[in-house]
């Protein structure tokens, strides 16, 4: 990867910076990229190298790479990681920053309130930190509060993370809902009804609190009475990640037959427009990409009734809610889906369409952004 140097990076625009853990975070979003180039910004990225670095870097902005372990707790490097921040924000003089993921988040802010830079955080989802009951979750909940005291925006992705970062009582940052990354409807487009059998499709990392194993489980008992329903697992091996699901255990479940799991797929629109429903039985979400690219393809999507998941599946409108672990009550909207007519699936799907266009189109959501970009850029 070709490394741009720091100390080489002048310009008479308004810099923004957008940091996040790793460059695959923005693989979709070139759009987003280029609206803040077409509007006279210029934009660099800030993240951990990756396989979809170059894909970035063709979007139009300037790449550095940082090293950043989304799992480390070791204070020695995370004090480092801190140190090559700092220089790198002091070198570069980024006018604005946009911090995604926790730690781009938390870290991002504390170094530019030092060296006072304009923030606006985007929180993808509220995760275990937040809500685990012991010592960490306490120390945590003080360091974001710190971290976030000069912070100019925080974007919650659902009504139920706004709400509890509300309750945090940030006094001088502002806590805004933009409703998730949004959907290309140019790119995710209303395809035709699939009239052959059903097909599930799961979308995600292969994360134990992605509901995984409940819709493995689900599979089993459903194939037992109809072998022919479909279950299909598409999305990475997150090593990272401290809920991975260890690939040896994805491949005994496709051995037993129960799912067919895709790998990480490129062209997900495909797999999507062949499958008859999206499911997602996960924990917690910010707002689920898979849920809303299935829906812009008019398919019905099945959840949990947690948050982010309930911000986009209408119960029995767009598709069904289930209870979160609990494999029983997967199996039974499984089946409620299953046993619908096939007009009764299509008109599901459409609904799902409509619903994302009016509330979750990704323009409405970049648009979000921009205003306040340039709000922030004339004070």
């Amino acid at each position: 990867m070709e490394h741009i140097n720091v100390s080489a990076v002048v310009t008479t625009k308004m810099k923004i910076l957008i940091f996040t853990n790793k460059f695959e975070y923005l693989k979709r979003k070139k759009n987003f990229i280029n609206k803040l180039i077409e509007n006279g910004f210029e934009v660099l990225v800030l993240a951990t190298n990756d396989k979809y670095s170059e894909q970035v870097k063709s979007f139009g902005c300037k790449i550095l790479n940082i090293g950043i372990s989304r799992k480390g707790k070791n204070p020695f490097y995370e004090i480092i990681l801190l140190a090559k921040l700092f220089f790198i924000l002091f070198k570069i003089k980024p006018n604005l920053i946009l911090n995604f993921t926790i730690k781009p988040v938390i870290y991002g802010s504390i170094v530019a309130s030092f060296l006072n830079i304009r923030v606006i955080n985007t929180m993808t989802g509220l995760g275990t930190y937040f809500f685990d009951k012991n010592f960490f979750n306490k120390f945590f909940i003080v360091l974001f509060k710190f971290s976030q005291r000069n912070s100019d925006i925080i974007y919650s992705q659902n009504k139920d993370d706004e709400k509890f970062l509300k309750n945090l009582n940030l006094k001088k940052t502002k806590i805004l809902y933009n409703p998730g990354s949004g959907v290309d409807l140019k790119y995710f487009k209303e395809t035709n009804y699939p009239k052959e059998n059903t097909n599930f499709l799961l979308v995600s990392r292969m994360l134990w609190n992605k509901g995984i194993k409940e819709y493995v489980e689900a599979a089993k008992i459903i194939k037992k009475k109809n072998s022919k329903i479909n279950f299909q697992l598409a999305g990475p091996i997150d090593t990272e990640n401290e809920f991975s699901i260890p690939a040896e255990q994805i491949k005994i479940w496709a051995n037993e037959g129960c799912i067919k799991y895709l790998g990480e797929v490129q062209n997900i629109a495909q797999y999507i427009s062949e499958s008859s429903c999206l499911v997602l039985p996960s924990y917690r979400e910010g707002l689920p990409r898979s849920l809303l690219e299935g829906a812009a393809m008019s398919r019905p999507i099945i959840a949990t009734d947690v948050p982010g998941c309930r911000d986009i599946v209408k119960d029995s409108s767009n598709g069904f809610l289930c209870k979160t672990q609990d494999v029983d009550s997967l199996v039974n909207v499984l089946n409620k889906f299953i046993s619908l007519s096939f007009e009764k699936k299509v008109d599901m799907g459409k609904k799902g369409r409509i619903t994302v266009e009016k509330e979750f189109n990704e323009d409405f959501v970049y648009n979000n952004y921009l205003d306040q970009i340039k709000k922030i850029s004339r004070t």
